[in-house]
């Protein structure tokens, strides 16, 4: 299997973009903060080693999602076409895991569909860009 490496540093680039966004004092960050009762302070503590490790697990699952693109014609290779994929694997993996995780760990139904909406965003960014580069 060919690995797009272009691909993989543009999916982790988005991931962070939408992380960004999404966890804003704009959107959805003062509720995430406060459902895990985190103060601005700890959110400071190790941002280079966060960071740095999400880029790269972006890049692990743009290189699992784009793994479906070779299984489909030119001209299936599609921003859609893999968003859709995206969709799916979300569905069927992400979505159980996270909900799993947030259950025994006693999180917040809020805390839960703030990650779940960020995670549901960036599987389809990253399966759309893995298929449209590919």
């Amino acid at each position: 299997m060919e690995c797009n490496y272009p691909a993989l540093l543009v999916s982790g680039v988005a991931s962070l973009f939408v992380g960004f966004i999404w966890y804003s004092k704009f959107l959805f960050g003062p509720a995430w903060q406060k459902a895990l009762g985190l103060k601005d302070e700890e959110l400071k503590k190790n941002g280079l080693l966060i960071f740095g490790l999400s880029f790269i697990l972006a890049m692990v699952l743009a290189f699992g999602l784009g793994m479906y693109a070779g299984y489909h014609e030119p001209e299936e290779q599609t921003f859609k076409h893999g968003a859709f994929h995206a969709l799916l694997s979300f569905g069927l993996f992400a979505l159980p895991v996270i909900s799993i995780n947030a259950l025994y760990n006693r999180n917040s139904p809020a805390y839960t569909f703030i990650n779940l909406g960020y995670w549901l965003i960036t599987f389809m960014l990253i399966g759309g860009i893995t298929f449209a580069m590919y």
